[in-house]
């Protein structure tokens, strides 16, 4: 039992580490397709961080909106962009979704 908690926090941490690397890539993005394709990616792994450990939406929330911000900025927050960007997020649900 003490075995599979111990794996539970070391793989959040291992989320909490990747999201921050794909934010430090979408900021360093160049041009409008590199900073969409950075967000299709990190919408998926905060799908996949949220499956994990709950606590991690502390670091998603602030992150996401400054993702979306930027994305706006960049005049990249239409419907059809956010829609796809979303889908990865739900995406990311998938290990939770009965066998």
């Amino acid at each position: 039992m003490w075995n599979i908690q111990g794996e539970v926090f070391s793989f959040s941490n291992f989320f909490a580490t990747l999201i921050m690397y794909v934010a430090w890539r979408f900021a360093n993005a160049e041009g409008r397709e590199g900073k969409f394709y950075e967000a299709k990616v990190g919408a998926l792994i905060c799908g996949l961080a949220l499956t994990n450990q709950h606590t991690s939406v502390l670091y998603i929330f602030p992150t996401s909106l400054w993702v979306l911000f930027t994305l706006y900025r960049h005049d990249l927050a239409d419907f059809k962009s956010l829609f796809q960007v979303g889908l990865r997020g739900l995406a990311g649900f998938v290990p939770l979704s009965p066998a």
